[in-house]
């Protein structure tokens, strides 16, 4: 019935009046197999379900919308014909229609990338997965068992099915396929306690904290500690154990966050960090950018350079070559800070750009064709810069009060300048805008759209706004009377 099986076995669990659910090792193939499918579960609907979904497909793609990307106009035409793609690169607004509309019988066929089978229940009555092989940064690599188990226990929908399917498309072997996925036994659960170096660290400085609280823990009571947990169960070395430990330990004391002098203690500056909830090590490296601080230059470029290279920041990303000309534009404007701080275009990575872009109030579309950035990756990367500009901002504070202390005002000054531009940074990265239309975005239904609109038009300031007649300011695009009465409101306190 279609020259890719699994389409075709999604089409006819389609056409006998149930869901399909197909699994794609890659956004572009969900993308791809949804379209193609959209044309023919078309045919099979009728007329009050192309209503219903051309409802919920202007939902997605709202009129003259400036978040309208190609995923999301994709998307909105495959919702037309009732299939639809689910993956992380869509907004949290596009992913929550496609949820409940798939939960509510309206999206008949629906193709999602395997973050789907972890984190949401939108179970089927036919799960496909037409391969169990898939890219990763070590190449093709065959998936887990508990990976399939996870995409398979979405065949069956208890309200509507008394029995469900999970299908693995095979160009062989199907016999050890059968064997190994259907009637093997998932991988056993790994701790990363002791795994990850972060980790460790992490619950480290939480243990010498908490058992220290009242006199210094012992090395001895460390190593029991750790020695009764899950990860060193798994382990079942106590000699690794100790060498693991003993070495965070010593990171730790080199970091200046606990001390050992008549047992382990956390220092002020550990505390901080423990309370802080982060890696020490991004702690200590934002600790080092403080100390290298330059003054009498803006920071924003170094700022978030620092933070898209820190070990808690997960979308390291390269530049790839057709971005390349964008970002030696960067450089170009910050040439100074870039020298000053030996920064290398080795560690500008792509998510520096798209911050960069995103605080310029650059639109998504223009960041989905310029840069391949689509609206779910956008916003993972501005939440992620968003939480460790403020953690960057504690620890300038941390500084700023040790040297009040010590009686330092020309640091302390300097601190507080740096903190006075972090603070305007942030808001600027969650509101995706340059700073000065940081007054604007402050007035209620004033997003980075309306404040780019308005600000073009002359009205730079609350003030502006309190002076201009009502009938001129509804008069602007995408304003109208009700919201212009509600900025006139708000403005009208501003003396």
């Amino acid at each position: 019935r279609h020259q890719k099986d699994w389409i075709g076995l999604g089409l006819d669990t389609v056409d006998n009046g149930d869901q399909c659910l197909i699994f794609a090792m890659t956004r572009k193939n969900a993308v791809a197999w949804a379209k193609e499918a959209g044309r023919d579960v078309v045919k099979m609907l009728n007329e009050n379900q192309r209503k219903e979904l051309e409802k919920i497909s202007k939902k997605i793609l709202p009129k003259d919308s400036y978040d309208n990307t190609k995923l999301t106009t994709e998307l909105a035409q495959a919702v037309k014909n009732g299939a639809a793609f689910h993956h992380a690169g869509l907004d949290q607004r596009c992913r929550t229609i496609i949820e409940t509309e798939y939960k509510n019988r309206h999206i008949k066929f629906l193709t999602a990338t395997p973050t789907l089978a972890a984190g949401v229940n939108l179970p089927a009555r036919r799960v496909v997965i037409p391969s169990v092989m898939r890219y990763t940064n070590n190449g093709l690599e065959k998936i887990s068992i508990l990976e399939y188990k996870q995409m398979c226990g979405r065949a069956g929908r208890p309200q509507y099915d008394d029995m469900g399917e999970s299908i693995i498309i095979s160009k062989g072997y199907p016999d050890e396929i059968l064997e190994h996925y259907v009637d093997g036994e998932p991988e056993p659960l790994e701790s990363k306690t002791l795994d990850e170096d972060s980790s460790l660290r992490i619950n480290l400085l939480g243990f010498i904290y908490t058992a220290s609280k009242f006199n210094p823990t012992s090395y001895e009571k460390i190593i029991k500690f750790f020695s009764q947990t899950f990860a060193a169960y798994q382990l079942s070395n106590n000699s690794i154990l100790e060498k693991k430990v003993t070495k965070q330990l010593e990171k730790l004391k080199e970091y200046g966050m606990i001390t050992d002098e008549n047992g382990f203690e956390p220092t002020k500056f550990g505390i901080k960090v423990f309370y802080l909830r982060i890696d020490p090590k991004t702690a200590f490296d934002m600790t080092g950018y403080v100390e290298d601080y330059v003054r009498g230059t803006k920071h924003t470029f170094g700022i978030l350079h620092m933070i898209t290279n820190l070990s808690e920041f997960y979308s390291q990303y390269p530049v790839p070559d057709k971005y390349q000309e964008s970002m030696d534009d960067l450089i170009n404007k910050n040439e100074k800070l870039y020298k000053q701080q030996n920064f290398s275009s080795d560690d500008c990575f792509k998510s520096l750009l798209i911050l960069y872009k995103w605080i310029d109030a650059m639109t998504y579309q223009d960041m989905s064709e310029h840069f391949d950035a689509e609206p779910g990756d956008i916003f993972y990367i501005k939440e992620n810069a968003k939480n460790l500009a403020y953690t960057f901002t504690e620890i300038v504070k941390f500084w700023r009060d040790y040297a009040k202390e010590n009686d330092q005002k020309k640091i302390v000054s300097e601190y507080q300048n740096l903190i006075d531009e972090l603070d305007l940074l942030r808001l600027q990265i969650i509101h995706g805008v340059p700073e000065k239309y940081l007054e604007l975005v402050k007035i209620k239904q004033i997003g980075r759209v309306r404040a780019q609109i308005l600000y073009k038009n002359g009205f730079k300031n609350k003030t502006a706004l309190k002076k201009v007649p009502l009938e001129k300011l509804a008069a602007i695009d995408k304003i109208g009377t009700i919201l212009a009465k509600s900025i006139k409101s708000q403005v009208e306190k501003v003396r």
